[in-house]
């Protein structure tokens, strides 16, 4: 928008061709609402001229740079009984940016560098700078999840006998470092380096260059990269995860479907919840997640977790109708700004067949904040979005929950036209 701004003249035009939805229908999976396009330009400066449908799923906007005067607000027509969301700003509803956790900058990379050398060396001089680094870059960045996680790394390796057994006394982050930890840190260490553009300890010219290869090391970054930030020990000191478990309904025999589980930081918290009498299902797309919480529910004696792979297009549970609660955490805005259509209906759908009559429809997600606002910064869905969808689809909205600024809990019951 800088350099729109920067390169017209006033009254200059911007003339934007892109897709519309159809019916539920759009080329290439991708459409843009055209008076969405014009109100958040609005409040860039400028003013609509021109609009015209050129087919079913394509459409052209011509909007004029405003000079000197500032432009007309936007009028639209809204039907009686219409859902709308007031947004007064150029923030959008829905951001997804990059699926990666956030942006990779100078500071991120120094305290990767230290963090590398702490770990190939054992190196707690390295180990204290990265920690003291991360401290400081936390705030002026914004970044809560990630980050929190490798400094408590950081700190791991740098600290005392004592200061190390206070980090991991929880069972789960004991669980973090041992997997992190295994074959001298190899995996943590070439996630580090890969990720921040370092070398990478160990990796041959023909490992580096193969596509398959490749292909494989990019799946399983992500994989490591959703563990850490889903894992992280010290996610409870910025998303207040307890504030939640005490806002949800869910009680000891309950049937729970944890939806986008990851590596189980929620499910285990539910399967002690509900007790040997009641049942967590924990559902991921990725297999390496499944594989880590089943192995590890086994190790515990966790019976009542029954984790399984599932589609993007939906799940299924032994007992359809069963489930007392459907929980999903950091994933709506994935399914509602990158999953097709008929993805989106299927997921929807079966979130609807797993749950009896009056269960409840779990969502925990984030919406848009001022820049700068601490402690988590990232994608983004408004809450009127999702509820509006939500009804759309037959639920009923129940009650919302603010947990920090960035993140929001909301119940929905299942409604008999949401079969």
């Amino acid at each position: 928008m800088a350099t729109l701004d920067k390169s017209l003249r006033p009254g200059g035009y911007l003339v934007i061709l892109d897709n519309r939805d159809n019916a539920g229908v759009s080329l290439h999976n991708s459409f843009l609402s055209k008076d969405f396009a014009v109100a958040q330009l609005y409040h860039y400066g400028f003013e609509l001229v021109e609009s015209k449908d050129l087919s079913a799923y394509r459409y052209l906007l011509v909007l004029r740079k405003a000079a000197p005067e500032a432009p007309k607000p936007p009028v639209y027509a809204v039907s009686e009984g219409q859902d709308s969301i007031a947004v007064s700003g150029s923030d959008s509803v829905v951001h997804i940016g990059s699926l990666d956790s956030f942006d990779i900058t100078p500071s991120g990379i120094a305290a990767g560098k230290l963090l590398l050398k702490a770990l190939t060396d054992s190196d707690a001089e390295a180990a204290r700078a990265a920690a003291d680094l991360y401290e400081n870059t936390i705030p002026t960045e914004n970044f809560g999840g990630e980050y929190t996680a490798l400094q408590w790394v950081a700190e791991y390796i740098a600290g005392s006998e004592e200061a190390r057994r206070e980090l991991t006394k929880d069972p789960l982050a004991a669980e973090f470092l041992a997997y992190l930890a295994a074959d001298d840190y190899k995996l943590l260490k070439n996630y580090v380096s890969r990720k921040y553009k370092l070398d990478a300890p160990g990796l041959t010219v023909e490992e580096a260059t193969d596509e398959k290869t490749r292909e494989i090391g990019i799946v399983r970054r992500q994989a490591l990269e959703d563990f850490i930030l889903f894992n992280n020990p010290r996610r409870e000191s910025w998303e207040k995860s307890s504030r939640i478990m005490e806002l949800l309904p869910l009680k000891r025999g309950d049937t729970i479907v944890d939806l986008g589980s990851g590596p189980g930081y929620f499910s285990f918290k539910f399967a002690e919840r509900v007790g040997p009498e009641g049942l967590v299902y924990s559902m991921d797309t990725k297999q390496m997640h499944i594989d880590y919480l089943s192995e590890l529910a086994k190790k515990w004696g966790l019976e009542n977790i029954r984790a399984s792979v599932s589609e993007t297009d939906g799940f299924e549970i032994p007992a359809p109708g069963s489930a007392d609660v459907v929980f999903m955490c950091s994933l709506y805005h994935i399914i509602y700004a990158v999953s097709s259509q008929s993805e989106r209906d299927g997921m929807v759908k079966s979130i609807a067949r797993a749950l009896k009559p009056g269960g409840q429809f779990i969502v925990v997600d984030n919406g848009p904040v001022d820049q700068g606002k601490l402690p988590y910064h990232g994608p983004y869905i408004r809450r009127e979005l999702i509820r509006s969808q939500l009804e759309a689809y037959g639920f009923t909205y129940e009650r919302a929950d603010q947990i920090i600024p960035q993140r929001y809990l909301m119940v929905f019951s299942r409604g008999a036209s949401a079969d």
